[in-house]
């Protein structure tokens, strides 16, 4: 008997038909991959299969888990399931967890509501869920801990209730390759150990090649293609799978010639302050950043890479002079960078975020948010026309200028940051992150627009990534950070042949292989 059976699962809203007829089965202990490129309905699939599709859509076809049709089922039914026989983590585990409360009330309130323990027996099983991924300390909070942590929390109160079945949708996206590693090591002994079945969405073909045994690819809201991993990628026989195998094949920037330095940065040190031990002594301080050394020079791109909590975000704060020094300098073109810096010097160097979404206001149009980095310079009075510019030269429209950011889809949205970051004509784009969450082809596209861009207008690049295939695609100097220093600097691929720092081996190692990729992509 199958475990999650869904046949001729079809959805339409407001007229329109986004999933069509699709059919799917997944064994008990299997592990299953669900990939596609963004918009193809993988993630809506599992919404509708557990009844959280939105209230105006229609769903119809047929939904068994444990041979028991649950499609239609009453919320009451549907909530008992949810949390109990089946288990979900989230893309973005910040947004799962509630920050005012410790991650062991967490995990427990999943235990009680499901289980009806007591307070006791709730509070035993929280922390014993939450040893098993890793997490010795129930009593923190969501703020207090990395994204790799947070993951592993969503996971501890995805297998609280010890389900059959645990959807993960998108769980390594934002992580380092080392700490996705980790996550990945732990789904598949959990699947192991507890015999869950696993139904893995991700458009990250590595992380399905290393984790499921088989693989149904999605297209425009059908399963296009479905088979053992192996087979899919050695043979793949639909043209969106060899697409997406295409674009993840790696890629190695190009040598570029660079210009005199740019930015340079000279015995950083950012200190914070932790809690006393005591009541009285000295109050200890983190070293988040501890002597830094670095220096970009103009028309160059630089990867900065290393694990979560290295110090890349607080090393990147600095640098646009949103966080001050304790010790140590920032310069861009010799001149002194900081909070206090000139707003003509801050327009000189712009930066590129990882939501698009976050980092626009919904209520403005395009063309004034566009226009916002211009109070450092003064709008001028062709300010329309440089919108104008800005949208054409990320491959939008002028027209665009007058729609809101919602009607945009993800790598528009960047693509619209993009466009931000250029208003102002800098000199230096720092990107952080930015193409973390978009989906391969999205991704694929962006990265050549970046390509286009700096070489058309002689921009610098501070390119913030966990992704090292990423990073490679686009950057031709790579710097390694952890513990607040940079470990390792040199060309690009001088690096990846021949890593000198162990934690640059180890990340390289951690990048996940795409079996498949000498198939060429269709015509």
């Amino acid at each position: 008997m199958s475990l999650l059976s869904l046949r001729g699962l079809t959805l339409d809203l407001d007229g329109r038909r986004l999933l069509e007829g699709v059919d799917l089965d997944l064994a008990p202990g299997e592990r299953l991959g669900l990939v596609g490129a963004s918009g193809s309905g993988k993630s809506l699939t599992a919404l509708a299969a557990l009844g959280l599709a939105p209230d105006r859509a229609r769903v119809t076809g047929s939904v068994r888990l444990e041979g028991r049709e649950i499609l239609g089922l009453p919320d009451r039914a549907l909530c008992a399931l949810r949390g109990g026989r089946i288990g979900m983590v989230f893309q973005e585990p910040m947004t799962a967890l509630n920050p005012t409360m410790r991650i062991g009330a967490q995990v427990a309130e999943t235990v009680r509501l499901h289980r009806h323990a007591s307070r006791a027996e709730a509070a035993r099983i929280a922390r014993d869920r939450l040893a098993r991924v890793g997490i010795a300390d129930p009593d923190r909070y969501p703020h207090a801990l990395s994204g790799g942590q947070r993951q592993r929390v969503a996971i501890a109160m995805a297998i609280a209730c010890r389900p059959a079945l645990l959807i993960a949708d998108e769980p390594t996206t934002a992580l380092d390759v080392t700490t996705q590693a980790e996550v990945l090591d732990l789904l598949r002994g959990l699947c192991t150990d507890e015999g869950m079945g696993l139904v893995l969405i991700t458009h990250d073909l590595g992380v399905v090649a290393g984790l499921t045994g088989r693989v149904s690819v999605m297209e425009a809201g059908r399963i296009v293609e479905t088979g053992p991993t192996a087979q899919i990628f050695a043979r793949p026989q639909a043209a969106i799978t060899r697409r997406l195998i295409a674009v993840q094949r790696p890629r190695v920037a190009p040598a570029r010639p660079r210009g005199a330095p740019l930015l340079q940065v000279r015995g950083a040190v950012r200190l914070y302050p932790q809690p006393r031990a005591g009541l009285v002594g000295p109050r200890p301080h983190l070293r988040a950043l501890d002597g830094v050394e670095l220096t970009l020079h103009a028309g160059e791109s630089l990867g900065l890479v290393g694990p979560s909590g290295c110090g890349k975000s607080t090393l990147t704060r600095a640098l646009v002079g949103l966080e001050p020094l304790d010790a140590g300098q920032v310069t861009l073109d010799g001149a002194p960078v900081g909070p206090e810096m000139a707003p003509a010097l801050r327009a000189r160097m712009q930066m590129v975020f990882q939501d698009p979404y976050g980092s626009f206001n919904p209520r403005h149009r395009v063309a004034r948010l566009l226009a916002e980095p211009f109070h450092l310079t003064g709008r001028p009075a062709d300010w329309r026309d440089r919108v104008a510019r800005a949208l054409t030269e990320v491959g939008l429209t002028p027209a665009d200028a007058d729609r809101y950011i919602h009607q945009f889809s993800g790598g528009q949205r960047q693509r619209l940051a993009i466009a931000r970051a250029l208003i102002t004509r800098p000199q230096l784009i720092v990107l952080d992150e930015a193409v973390s969450a978009l989906d391969v082809e999205v991704r694929a596209q962006v990265l050549d627009l970046l390509a286009r861009l700096r070489d058309s207008h002689g921009l610098a690049y501070l390119f913030i990534s966990h992704d090292l295939s990423v990073v490679r695609a686009l950057v031709s100097r790579v710097a390694v950070m952890e513990a607040g220093r940079i470990v390792e600097d040199g060309p690009t691929e001088a690096v990846f042949a021949n890593p000198r720092h162990p934690l640059t081996r180890r990340l390289i190692a951690a990048i996940p292989e795409i079996p498949g990729q000498d198939i060429p992509p269709p015509a």
